[in-house]
């Protein structure tokens, strides 16, 4: 099997097996929305994370009523690890510039300190529930196509 990551190349979706794969799912509607994501299972022995990106992001990001400081590194991201995050996170955000990339990650060594996604075999495949529910069905980054590593939902809500 060729690795994930070399398939990409420097395209953000392919062909696999006659599904469609993706790096990522971009967000970049601009106002104010309620992400609400919910964790329907994983099947991995690493830690799985639901990922977002925050690119050139100019607004709010809110959790459980908290107004979040958007971290000031090169890639600005949050991490929810699937063994210690509710079963169902809501943020609120409010998007006046930028994008947020959803994606999935993994913790190759247990310490929650090193994420990979957008790398190595981290991928997924995304189904469109209805209007602004999605599914996403992930693989980590070991190279393999099971897309089983992590399942998770999101529901879209504008405000």
């Amino acid at each position: 099997m060729i690795p994930f990551d070399v398939l990409f190349g420097m395209d953000s979706e392919v062909e696999y097996k006659g599904k469609v794969i993706n790096k990522f799912f971009r967000f970049s509607n601009k106002g104010q929305y309620t992400l609400t994501f919910t964790f329907i299972k994983t099947n991995s022995h690493f830690n799985q994370a639901i990922v977002i990106f925050l690119n050139e992001f100019d607004g709010e990001f809110i959790l459980d009523g908290d107004q979040m400081k958007i971290p000031k590194n090169r890639f600005p991201k949050f991490n929810f690890w699937a063994d210690t995050a509710p079963a169902k996170i809501e943020i609120e955000v409010i998007v006046e510039q930028g994008s947020l990339t959803i994606c999935n990650g993994s913790d190759p060594i247990g310490t929650k300190q090193i994420c990979h996604s957008l790398s190595f075999g981290c991928a997924m495949i995304i189904d469109k529930i209805d209007d602004n529910t999605y599914r996403f069905y992930c693989n980590d980054h070991e190279n393999d196509d099971d897309f089983d590593d992590l399942v998770f939902e999101m529901e879209i809500c504008k405000k």
